[in-house]
């Protein structure tokens, strides 16, 4: 009779052949994939932190972030809260709002999973729009990459854009956690491996590889985009800047290094205070529905059967 495995064996196993397919990138030497990048795809520059004296060029800056939170159980019957903020480093805040429930929508449930991504964005999009407007900031740091923007919210994408423009504020998108497969494409990775697993490691902590715009993925989009290891944490984040802007994309990363501590993971300070002034809880989405909501109406469509037994 064959004998069955143990889960800590299965663990083991699955460990091995993790290894197994990712050898190819696990064996690669820093110094040849850089001098490989640098020959087919780009230009790494050794990039040291802004001094306080530059640091106030680019201020105000304001960072912007957006956060999500549904309640109630399945469809139709829930409720979906999107928040954005936008918040400049001299304290203003700016938060923007949108509330959906399919009860109202008359859409299907396959069109309504579509409006998550594109509400989401929305209330980014609004607050960040807002803030230019009011706060006029030197720069105007998204949370994330510019794609996500121009296939949820195309229109309200294009505004931002001409609005940054027209009044000189630099855009740029910070990525903590990056998705792209240029550089594996082109190495013949395929979809194997994202850009991140290649340099996980390989970057020196200040190195910022800017890809050449016309290997960019994002390139037709009319953005530039890079690679940066901000912290002795070996992962690698991500930068977009409008290719419109790019003469500026060295000083954003430089001060993007700068608000980034060195112990940290990686990710620069301001966008993670956002990113928790943001968020949207479970205990403020329970007290404000049961407040001001009729508890007939919110017990009828937005506590599913789960709450009840909880």
């Amino acid at each position: 009779m064959k004998e069955t495995k143990t889960l800590r064996r299965m663990v083991e196993d699955l460990g091995q052949a993790l290894r197994g397919k990712y050898s190819p990138v696990f064996d690669l030497e820093a110094a040849g994939l850089k001098e490989r990048l640098e020959g087919e795809l780009g230009k790494i520059y050794s990039l040291d932190p802004l001094s306080p004296k530059d640091l106030e060029d680019y201020r105000p800056l304001v960072g912007v972030d957006g956060s999500n939170q549904r309640r109630g159980g399945a469809y139709p019957h829930y409720i979906e809260i999107f928040q954005g903020l936008a918040k400049s480093t001299q304290g203003e805040a700016i938060f923007t709002h949108k509330i959906h429930t399919p009860l109202l929508s008359g859409l299907g449930a396959e069109e309504d999973r579509s409006l998550s991504g594109r509400y989401l964005a929305e209330v980014e999009l609004e607050a960040a729009l807002l803030a230019v407007k009011k706060i006029r900031p030197r720069v105007l740091m998204l949370d994330g990459g510019f794609i996500r923007f121009t296939i949820s919210a195309k229109k309200a994408w294009q505004d931002l854009v001409e609005a940054c423009e027209d009044r000189d504020i630099l855009l740029i998108g910070a990525i903590k956690d990056t998705k792209t497969h240029m550089i594996a494409d082109y190495w013949g990775y395929g979809d194997a491996f994202f850009d991140k697993d290649l340099l996980y490691g390989k970057l020196a902590p200040g190195d910022f590889f800017l890809v050449d715009d016309d290997k960019n993925s994002k390139g037709e989009e009319g953005f530039s985009s890079g690679f940066y290891r901000a912290s002795r944490h070996p992962e690698v984040v991500g930068l977009d800047m409008l290719s419109s802007q790019k003469d500026g994309i060295l000083d954003m990363a430089r001060l993007l290094l700068t608000l980034t501590p060195r112990n940290s993971r990686g990710v620069n300070f301001w966008i993670d205070i956002v990113d928790k002034e943001v968020k949207l809880t479970d205990d403020y989405i329970q007290i404000l529905l049961e407040e001001s909501l009729d508890r007939d109406l919110y017990e009828r469509f937005f506590i599913s059967e789960r709450d009840r037994r909880n």
